[in-house]
């Protein structure tokens, strides 16, 4: 669940910039891609374990190069977890 939530996050702060950048005003639009950021991440975890089953044991994790807790388990200078350097993102696009 953390993994489709990250997704969702990331996704969304791309998809917000880019209507920004490309100056999509319409609310319809906006709408549709605002909707398709929070639905694919969504859908597209349970396609993904149906297509290799072998993804949710920990074995997969261990080896896979972009898991979501190694990620923000690893540190910045060696002092700062990513994942609070994340969240300080996050709260800097919201705010």
């Amino acid at each position: 669940m953390a993994q489709t939530f990250c997704h969702s996050v990331i996704a969304f702060i791309i998809v917000d910039r880019a209507m920004t950048l490309w100056n999509i005003t319409n609310p319809l639009s906006r709408q549709r891609f605002q909707m398709m950021v929070v639905l694919l991440p969504v859908f597209s975890f349970p396609l993904y374990q149906l297509i290799n089953p072998g993804r949710g044991s920990i074995s997969f994790r261990l080896e896979s190069l972009f898991d979501v807790n190694r990620w923000l388990n690893l540190e910045l200078w060696g002092t700062i977890p990513l994942g609070v350097f994340f969240l300080a993102i996050i709260f800097r696009v919201f705010a």
